[in-house]
């Protein structure tokens, strides 16, 4: 993701990989096997890793992402790109959705989906 995103590769949106991403997780918590699970953790942790590195500042937002296509708001109209505000408002629905499927894998009466959530964990 971010060598696509780097590359600003036409046509990749970085926001709506995220947005996907994050929308299955739920779906991969209560069907992955135990290993699945630490490789997903793994991967979540990346991905975070790039999202929070984005946020934590205008500066790094306005160099390495509103200049790409990547976060174009519109996939076929790729001039209009997300702003900064744009950016900090999806990236809180985000976190609040993976909040939303911990607590709820959590809650589960399922013994594999408690499992897995405190892998991805």
């Amino acid at each position: 993701v971010r060598l696509l995103h780097g590359l600003g590769t036409p046509r990749f949106s970085t926001l709506q990989f995220f947005d996907k991403l994050l929308r299955d997780v739920t779906v991969a918590i209560f069907s992955c096997t135990e290993r699945e699970a630490l490789n997903l953790g793994r991967f979540l942790a990346e991905a975070f890793g790039l999202l929070h590195h984005w946020k934590s500042s205008r500066a790094v937002y306005e160099k390495e992402c509103k200049a790409l296509p990547g976060f174009s708001v519109a996939v076929k109209q790729q001039t209009k790109r997300a702003s900064y505000e744009d950016y900090m408002t999806v990236l809180c629905k985000w976190y609040g959705r993976l909040a939303k499927t911990f607590v709820g894998a959590l809650e589960s009466k399922e013994y594999m989906e408690v499992r897995n959530a405190l892998h991805v964990l």
